[in-house]
């Protein structure tokens, strides 16, 4: 899995890492580690997991990183894209995610908003 998390047009930093994935009672666990590294900083390690599953025409998950779990359900739009109805909420932060497939890699982003964060992750998962 590739990386990217930026704010605007500025990017933050780029990491890579790998992913397992396997079914769990009608869903796909995926486990994902990599480094991460902060523009201009030495790498970090990062882990996070996610719980996809269909259901009833949509897409739910639920992600899970530093042990901080966001929760959203995706509709399918007419450009083929998912996109969350609502942001998840935490706090005074907004999580509002898609998900893009193509056939080269499915692309989720997460975009971050609150009163001291803006910013929006990007990972792209390719064969």
């Amino acid at each position: 899995a590739d990386r990217r998390i930026s704010s605007g047009t500025a990017p933050l930093g780029d990491g890579t890492g790998t992913v397992t994935g396997a079914p769990d009672r009608g869903a796909v666990v995926l486990a994902e580690a990599g480094t991460w590294a902060p523009e201009g900083e030495r790498p970090l390690r990062w882990r996070a997991t996610s719980r996809w599953h269909a259901e009833g025409g949509t897409l739910a998950v639920v992600h899970e990183r530093q042990g901080i779990p966001a929760s959203a359900v995706l509709d399918r739009q007419a450009d083929g894209t998912w996109v969350g109805r609502a942001p998840h909420v935490c706090d005074a932060d907004r999580y509002a995610v898609a998900l893009r497939v193509d056939a080269e890699a499915v692309t989720v982003t997460w975009t971050v908003e609150g009163p001291a964060k803006r910013y929006t992750v990007t990972t792209r998962y390719a064969a």
